[in-house]
């Protein structure tokens, strides 16, 4: 299998899960394609023969008229074969596989929580996955069988369910069929129970596994009214046959109590199979469990910009440099024209989804596991029976030449096993094309009130920057982080995907949650000028206001240069206001006058003054 992804990670080249079934498609693909051919070839004679008009057209038309559609219906069954295994020979596994848990959005795109995500992060809160209960009498008898059904995935719940309630028909068919006929004695009743019974389990064996239904809907089917039913009319149908025995028209075989029989008894063998094969892929107690972080902040930033850092965050922790899958994200809105609200945020995002260890694919390999050795059974069964049913086809297109007249028993066996061999690859696939992945999810909650407040910095009089910021003020806000490694399985490449593990991953939970508080902590309330343009600026300014003369503030020194400039960490959400008076790059010079300066800013004065002219201090008066 190859995997689409950024690297050369020898991992993501797995070997093909399908390995084994591939070869068992292929050789009865071949053993198809030759019986076809060779019954092509047994009427290629009468095909001559009939257009030069040496043999008469009444005895070889009928003749092809049966073999042509029976050869051209087991090379339509060969190419349906050998096709299935050149699609398997190869899966490839684009960065769109496996299928998201929950419908995912692009990168910075405001959206809810889907119904599917929000109920994966109940998941995460409960620590726990919820258990579907058994409904019904026979669900219920059959999750008393197998206590560990109740934790598998629902694809495998649904096969076992629709599984154990066929092979309770099966079993039904039996007995009712045994009645039957031993019930009565005419032959075409016999004949006619026979027939209705083989066409009946040939349709129950080849039916499809779960039919794309839900849970629910295979419970609500499993009723035990049906096997009642069933019983029922077992006893009273061979009475009722008898009774209009004179009004069925006879059939031109005999009673083909064997083979139906033989299919009903191999048909539960079958099932039996299956249920041992599946018990080998269920999990005693998968592990449950996640890792919860729970903090109080106080901040004075806004809280959309912990969203931001945690973006930044996770791309640091991408798998394999593929980009996370989003679920969900909803940015805390902080108005700083209220005087006070209540802000909300949350975000959920996966990783992705990583294979893991792919099933044996070697013969070696599976004789050595005890989990596949079933399957690997179940496919050598079934390819026996895929060449029992060719031969018996051979035999039958052969048997027309005889005079005995049509060998339909023979037709009869090529049916019946054909049927038990389409079950038995149908089973065995969908326990092979289980894929399981590995993954993380996180899941981040803030929860908080705010308060807008302004904050300034410099004297009104005394300094020549100044700089005020109206910012909100979040005490007490409530942050929650949860994180657990995934372990997910898919039946298919492009089957849904199912949650049969969690793990929790305290370590890295709590190292997320403390980044993200270090950030947010260390924002900035106070907005100052910092690009390097508005250093160079201010002191031009700074000189012009020398040249020209400046007020008392002239007296400090400008800003001459960028490099003596200390600016301060802005901030994109907070409204601020930076005030830069004229200034002068040096102080002017004292009036010859001025015999004192202010003791609050230190500007010079002149003899005489009440007030400073910088601050409007009020002088002391001038000693005698």
């Amino acid at each position: 299998m190859g995997y689409e992804y950024k690297g050369a990670d020898p991992r993501f080249e797995l070997p093909n899960p399908f390995r084994i079934e591939n070869g068992c498609l292929l050789l009865i693909g071949v053993v198809f394609l030759v019986v076809g051919l060779l019954l092509i070839l047994e009427v290629r004679g009468d095909f001559a023969d009939t257009l030069h008009a040496v043999q008469s057209v009444q005895a070889t038309v009928p003749r092809m008229a049966v073999v042509l559609p029976l050869a051209g219906a087991l090379l339509s069954l060969a190419f349906a074969f050998i096709g299935v295994a050149l699609t398997q020979l190869r899966l490839y596994f684009g960065r769109n596989r496996p299928q998201s848990l929950s419908h995912g959005y692009p990168p910075g795109v405001e959206a809810p929580l889907t119904p599917q995500a929000q109920e994966l992060r109940e998941h995460l809160r409960q620590q726990a996955l919820p258990l579907k209960e058994p409904l019904g009498a026979v669900s219920s008898l059959l999750h008393s069988l197998m206590p560990s059904l109740i934790l598998a995935p629902e694809p495998l719940r649904i096969a076992a369910l629709t599984q154990f309630m066929n092979a309770l028909r099966l079993l039904a068919m039996l007995i009712s069929l045994l009645v039957g006929v031993l019930g009565s004695n005419d032959a075409r009743v016999q004949q006619w129970l026979s027939v209705a019974f083989l066409l009946w389990g040939l349709a129950v064996l080849v039916r499809p596994l779960g039919r794309k239904r839900t849970l629910e809907q295979v419970q609500s089917a499993l009723s035990p009214a049906q096997l009642i039913l069933l019983l029922v009319g077992a006893i009273l149908l061979p009475v009722a046959a008898d009774a209009f025995a004179a009004h069925l028209p006879p059939l031109p075989i005999s009673a083909p109590l064997t083979q139906v029989i033989t299919l009903l008894v191999l048909g539960l063998c079958c099932y039996a199979g299956f249920f041992f094969a599946f018990t080998r892929q269920l999990y005693s107690r998968p592990a449950f469990s996640v890792a919860s972080v729970q903090q109080t902040w106080t901040i004075r930033c806004d809280p959309a910009e912990v969203l931001n850092e945690f973006d930044r965050q996770m791309q640091l922790r991408w798998a394999e440099q593929v980009p996370n899958r989003i679920y969900g994200r909803q940015t805390p809105r902080v108005d700083l024209k209220q005087d006070s609200g209540r802000f909300t945020g949350e975000f959920l995002e996966e990783t992705q989804p990583l294979p893991q260890a792919a099933n044996p694919v070697s013969l070696e390999a599976v004789l050595g596991a005890p989990q596949w050795r079933p399957l690997l059974l179940i496919d050598c069964l079934a390819t026996l029976c895929f060449a029992a049913s060719a031969g018996a086809f051979l035999a039958f297109g052969y048997g027309l030449r005889s005079t005995e007249g049509i060998p339909y028993s023979t037709l009869i066996w090529a049916l019946v096993f054909l049927g038990l061999g389409s079950y038995g690859l149908r089973t065995a696939h969908l326990l092979w094309s289980r894929f399981d992945y590995a993954s993380r999810v996180i899941a981040v909650e803030m929860i908080g009130q705010f308060r807008t407040a302004s904050v300034g910095i410099g004297g009104a009089w005394s300094d020549s920057l100044k700089s005020s910021s109206r910012l909100a003020q979040i005490e007490a806000m409530t942050f929650r982080v949860w994180m657990a490694e995934l372990h997910t399985v898919t039946f298919g490449k492009d089957g849904s995907r199912y949650i049969v593990a969690m793990t929790g991953a305290p370590k890295e939970a709590t190292q997320l949650a403390t980044e993200l508080r270090t950030f947010a902590e260390a924002q900035a309330a106070l907005v100052a000028p910092v690009a390097t343009g508005d250093a160079e600026r201010a002191g031009q300014i700074a000189n012009m206001n020398r040249l020209l003369g400046g007020g008392a503030a002239a007296a400090r020194p400008a800003l001459a240069s960028p490099a003596q400039s200390a600016p301060l960490l802005s901030h994109p959400d907070v409204e601020s206001t930076i005030i830069l008076p004229q200034q002068t790059a040096g102080r002017r010079d004292v009036p010859k006058e001025a015999n004192r300066f202010c003791t609050q800013c230190g500007a010079p004065t002149t003899s005489g003054a009440l007030f400073c002219s910088s601050c409007g201090t009020r002088l002391a008066p001038a000693a005698a």
